[in-house]
């Protein structure tokens, strides 16, 4: 039982061809997948370019909200804070023109005083010019009435002592 060799015979040519049919083959399957490999790529990277964008969106309205609550809140305290400044500042006004007005009303009545006071002065250093005057008068006028009165008298005492009787 010997088996004799199967000879087999190819050409080089069938060969050739052979490795170049699979070539062809693994070149397109390799394609194949390098395009599905590129679309799922390209998907993907579409997918996360939106995602992104629409969480970039997300993000800025929130901020701009959070921005906008931020701004309306401290401008309405701003508003609280100008309001309350307006008012302290209008009554210090008030306060310091009716204490102005009441310094003003004093010192008119002081200088109205201050007149009545200068006249009433006046007055009393011309009545004490007077005095003076008229106390001089009134020294010498009652002087002249002693003198005469003691003249008066001398001459009664003089005629008593001459007419006798005693």
């Amino acid at each position: 039982m010997s088996q004799s060799p199967i000879t087999v015979t190819y050409s080089l040519e069938e060969i050739l061809k052979q490795i170049n049919y699979k070539l062809d083959k693994i070149d397109e399957k390799f394609e194949t997948k390098l395009d599905t490999s590129q679309k799922e790529t390209q998907t993907k990277l579409d997918n996360f370019q939106r995602e992104t964008q629409t969480k970039l969106d997300t993000f800025q309205k929130e901020i701009k909200t959070e921005f906008d609550t931020f701004q309306k809140e401290t401008q309405t305290k701003l508003d609280k804070i100008d309001e309350k400044f307006e008012t302290k500042l209008d009554t210090f006004q008030k306060e310091t023109k009716a204490e102005f007005d009441k310094s003003n009303e004093r010192l008119s009545n002081l200088e109205k005083s201050q007149t009545k006071v200068e006249t009433r002065l006046d007055s009393i250093e011309i009545d004490v010019k007077e005095l003076k005057g008229s106390s001089k008068a009134q020294i010498w006028t009652l002087i002249g009435i002693l003198i005469t009165a003691v003249g008066g008298f001398l001459v009664a005492v003089g005629r008593f002592v001459i007419s006798g009787n005693p």
